[in-house]
């Protein structure tokens, strides 16, 4: 049989995920979140008939098989991780909310980011087109029957709008199009504006999600209800009269009263037992209602509480598998799934935390399209064993002996080594973040690094012998001279336009103070050991720092730290020394 696809709803904080949702189901559940910011993950069922009842002539005379629709309402981070599946993800579908006055923010980058390492299929809800200047909101579910009654101002502020968002997903790598252009689903994101709180929009929204579901999920939505059940777990609680309890999604299979229930463990699989199984009734919210029927089988895909015993340890993002014949089997096949993910994986590279399976799953996968490559991951706290990894790999890799902790805390302990030792790490409730923060992070110490070695470094310069400023010919050789370009330091050696080698400057003198440099434009006197005037220069003759090969191909990696004159002088320094050696510096 086929089975509801499952829709993931994703976006940016505040961009109106929850406000579609509710405009969908009619309910009240964005008044019942705190902040007006959606605190848990929920599941909504909507029944084909409300989905035809909404959309009218847009799908009329349409055959669907589907029976319906289940969205998920994700929070403003990562939790749309906790929907995995053996390194993909179990929702088939994904609408992510872009609100249309704002465009593309942080997390949505993130979401985008996700959405590709886990392969999942999305259109994008262009949102709050009511608050588009000239906009008049229109009480129709129809964004094509509300763009009749808009005036040519309004519309071309929206698509102005659109185009931004166009122009921001094609940087990301997306081609995307305004839902009535899209030609090739295959090929297109479809752009679909939308607004939560006129309902605009929602008509076109559930077509589509309705349509691609039909043409192109067919296979992946096929089921044998009789199979054991499959999900994953998205929230742990505690229930009045119930006890500890799980909501979960389950996407295949069915869960019978009094089933095996296997659940992935951190250390090994956690076994209980089915005592409950609880179903919202359709069009109501996992978490918004009381109002469950209490079942005896339900089959997938449906949002579901499940009360069973000893469901202490159990973490969101954790897969389930109920009613299992061959339970051993099922426990090694359930844990091979986490220890892919939380088992030491590489010989050096970076200590990741989350706070859950998927979010943990989230960054590996976003951290390795980085090719930052990870040495321990772990879920919960930050804690010293993981303070202790950081610091003994940043011994021979600087740049990755830091920890990356994703929505989790530091531990007292591991806090106290931090502060200590020195060790960097990255905290954030944004996976996109956590990447920015180290990238500039990284190049901030990489630079800090490459000035270090110039520090140590013989750079380019150039100096030109003043005329009657011969103050003594030898022993040492002291002459007035101008720096023409590069700046001129203590010890440096120098060569001639012959590349003959004169000594090095043992003191600068401007304006009869000593000085440790002198930069270009300068007028100064310096001494030079070994050098003799009339054997060595003339007046009027250019000095040069001598560079030494392997400064010279230090210096040529380090281009972006020199000026133009000082790479004009590298280039003369070259040429004369190459006039001695034709391989010198290659």
């Amino acid at each position: 049989m086929i089975r509801q696809p499952i829709i993931a709803v994703l976006g940016h904080v505040d961009h109106g995920k929850t406000t579609l949702l509710d405009k969908i189901r009619g309910t009240a559940v964005q008044h019942k979140e705190a902040g007006g910011i959606t605190q848990q993950i929920g599941a909504t069922e909507i029944p084909i008939k409300t989905i035809q009842d909404v959309c009218g002539d847009l799908i009329k005379g349409k055959h669907f098989t589907i029976p319906g629709l289940l969205f998920i309402d994700t929070p403003g981070h990562a939790a749309f991780s906790s929907l995995r599946e053996r390194g993909g993800s179990i929702a088939d579908l994904a609408v992510l909310v872009i609100d249309v006055n704002q465009g593309v923010q942080p997390q949505t980058k993130e979401s985008i980011d996700i959405l590709r390492s886990f392969k999942v299929p999305f259109v994008i809800a262009c949102n709050k087109i009511d608050l588009v200047h000239g906009w008049r909101a229109q009480h129709t579910t129809s964004y094509t029957h509300s763009e009749k009654k808009q005036n040519s101002q309004a519309i071309e502020n929206l698509n102005l709008k659109l185009y931004d968002i166009m122009g921001q997903l094609s940087q990301a790598g997306f081609n995307a199009a305004h839902v009535r252009d899209v030609e090739d689903y295959a090929k297109t994101i479809a752009l679909i504006p939308t607004s939560g709180v006129s309902g605009e929009g929602i008509s076109e929204l559930l077509m589509v999600l309705s349509g691609l579901s039909q043409k192109f999920l067919q296979a992946r939505l096929e089921i044998n209800k009789q199979s054991e059940g499959k999900g994953s777990i998205i929230e742990v609680k505690e229930e009045k009269g119930l006890g500890k309890t799980i909501d979960v999604i389950l996407y295949n299979g069915s869960v019978r009263i009094n089933d095996a229930l296997i659940i992935g463990g951190i250390e090994k699989p956690i076994i209980t037992k089915v005592k409950s199984l609880l179903k919202p009734a359709p069009l109501t919210e996992l978490r918004q209602t009381k109002k469950y029927d209490r079942l005896k089988e339900i089959g997938a895909a449906a949002g579901i509480k499940i009360a069973a015993p000893d469901l202490e340890g159990v973490i969101p993002g954790m897969p389930f598998i109920a009613g299992a014949k061959d339970i051993e089997k099922t426990k090694e096949t359930i844990q091979k799934q986490i220890n892919a993910i939380l088992v030491e994986t590489q010989e050096t590279g970076v200590v990741i935390k989350a706070e859950s399976l998927g979010s943990l799953e989230a960054l590996s996968s976003i951290l390795k399209e980085h090719a930052i490559p990870i040495k321990s991951a772990g879920i919960g706290d930050v804690n010293k064993k993981d303070v202790v990894t950081a610091q003994g790999v940043r011994e021979n890799e600087p740049y990755l002996g830091v920890i990356f902790a994703f929505n989790v805390h530091i531990g007292e302990r591991a806090q106290a080594v931090i502060e200590k030792e020195h060790v960097k790490v990255f905290k954030a409730n944004i996976i996109y973040k956590l990447v920015e923060n180290y990238e500039e992070w990284k190049e901030q110490l990489k630079t800090e690094k490459e000035k270090e070695i110039l520090l140590t470094t013989t750079t380019p310069v150039k100096l030109q012998v003043q005329e009657d400023c011969v103050f003594r010919e030898f022993n040492p050789c002291i002459v007035g001279v101008e720096v023409i370009g590069g700046t001129l330091r203590n010890g440096i050696k120098l060569i001639n336009a012959a590349a003959k080698s004169l000594g090095r400057v043992k003191g600068i003198q401007h304006q009869n103070e000593n000085v440790a440099q002198a930069g270009r434009g300068e007028h100064i006197a310096i001494s030079i050991e070994n050098a003799k005037y009339k054997r060595d220069f003339e007046e009027s003759d250019f000095f040069y720092s001598d560079i030494s090969e392997h400064d010279f191909k230090t210096l040529l990696s380090m281009k972006k730290f020199l000026t133009v004159n000082e790479l004009e002088i590298l280039q003369e320094i070259l040429d004369l020394k190459r006039k001695q050696n034709a391989l010198w510096g290659m």
